[in-house]
């Protein structure tokens, strides 16, 4: 085992063949499961290059002494989900994983496709807004969703309106600072230190260990396992030392979804597909310097450019359309001009 020395917590790597062997027994662990919960941190999302907060170079340490970060920063709408990401959403599609507490809110998880039924996001998410009177949601993946930083620290208003209760402020979710019927427990990438979030995996964790007092070791129907490079304080309610793994989450989760014989699906944006004639009714919203009103727009999509199965063999050909938007901030009103070509 290495060990790296920071302002925070010590690190330690295990050996690669140490980190795949646990990884065979939590490949086990999960094929038995009935009811997997995993609990992400903050260091899950440091391979995309967003920093965490309590590793030798997290935020807060560095805070803490006075220091500033030196690595090149990746911004949240940037960042590429990483393996760990990829291999979560695998295990939900596969109907293996049954509920995501996340204390991260880069966004990473819903971008990548978890259902919403399917995580609690114990710090909100920087990408979603919701409107205070009907409560809908929006997942903004082009932009934050987020209170600017010179309004008082509980007014979450984030300046944009919700189209349709128009007078209505949309609202950040975030959060300034189903673990019942979990058999499973799996934390990746998380300290461990804030509470209440700790209690969770604490309560699965006493659970785990009276199962084994009452049981026996060979009946034991509730674990937790942590993968994390520092020390936990509930590092003692992991009952053998192979539930234990000093690991990046990426090297943990690739070699779990190897022995599980799965495939780690590529992260791709997905495209929208129309079958029909169909006219798209679009309210667009825009972020600029004059307080544009939101832009309807409705477009046509016609089935003669859709291809069918009689001229499957002729070529096709693509009409393209494009809108020019132009704002006059004199009158407060848009004007849209409309060109098409083919090819």
């Amino acid at each position: 085992m290495v060990v790296a020395i920071g302002l925070a917590r010590m690190e330690k790597f295990e050996a690669p063949e140490v980190i795949d062997r646990k990884a065979r027994v939590l490949a086990e662990l999960i094929r038995k499961s009935k009811h997997l919960v995993v609990f992400t941190g903050a260091s899950i999302s440091t391979s995309a290059g967003i920093p965490d907060f309590r590793d030798p170079e997290g935020i807060w340490t560095l805070v803490a002494h006075g220091q500033q970060a030196t690595k090149k920063l990746v911004d949240n709408l940037q960042a590429i989900p990483t393996k760990t990401h990829m291999a979560l959403v695998e295990l939900q599609g596969r109907g293996i994983l049954k509920g995501l507490i996340s204390q991260n809110c880069d966004g990473l998880h819903r971008r990548i496709g978890i259902r919403a039924d399917m995580i609690s996001e114990l710090h909100a998410n920087t990408n979603i807004g919701y409107c205070n009177q009907c409560y809908k949601e929006f997942l903004r993946a082009g932009f934050y969703a987020v209170a600017p930083d010179n309004r008082p620290l509980h007014d979450h208003r984030t300046g944009r309106k919700y189209p349709i209760c128009i007078t209505q402020s949309l609202h950040d979710t975030i959060i300034h600072f189903s673990e019942d019927k979990a058999d499973l427990c799996l934390v990746l990438g998380s300290s461990l230190i804030v509470t209440p979030a700790n209690e969770l995996l604490q309560l699965v964790g006493e659970r785990a260990a009276a199962h084994r007092k009452d049981r026996g070791k060979q009946h034991v129907t509730t674990n937790l396992v942590i993968c994390n490079l520092q020390d936990t304080d509930l590092d003692h309610l992991c009952l053998v030392p192979n539930h234990r793994i000093f690991a990046k989450a990426d090297d943990l989760m690739q070699r779990v979804i190897h022995h599980l014989q799965l495939p780690i699906p590529e992260f791709r944006a997905v495209p929208v597909a129309i079958s029909a004639s169909e006219v798209l009714s679009l309210s667009l919203e825009f972020m600029g310097n004059y307080g544009e009103p939101i832009c309807e727009l409705q477009h046509t999509v016609r089935a003669s450019n859709l291809p069918s199965c009689a001229a499957a063999k002729q070529p096709r050909v693509v009409t393209r359309t494009a809108y020019q938007l132009i704002y006059d901030p004199c009158n407060g009103k848009w004007t849209v001009e409309l060109h098409t070509s083919s090819q």
